[in-house]
């Protein structure tokens, strides 16, 4: 997973994302990063998401093999 920090003039923002499959980059999350740590939640989202599309990467994948 990889984040990119944006700062802006109403405060910093960050995306996550990953670009780890040949076909598709997927943004998990983008926040205001209000603290120096990020949230749980946040963090709780980013990763729930993630193992959302890697079931949805295998599920059509099963898919293709029937």
């Amino acid at each position: 997973m990889v984040e990119i920090k944006l700062d802006a003039f109403t405060g910093t923002f960050r995306v996550v994302y990953i670009a780890k499959f040949e076909d598709a980059i997927y943004i998990l999350h983008c926040f205001a990063k209000k603290t120096q740590q990020t949230p749980l939640t946040d963090i709780a989202i980013i990763k729930a998401r993630y193992a959302e599309i890697l079931r949805e990467r295998q599920r059509r994948e099963n898919e293709r093999r029937y």
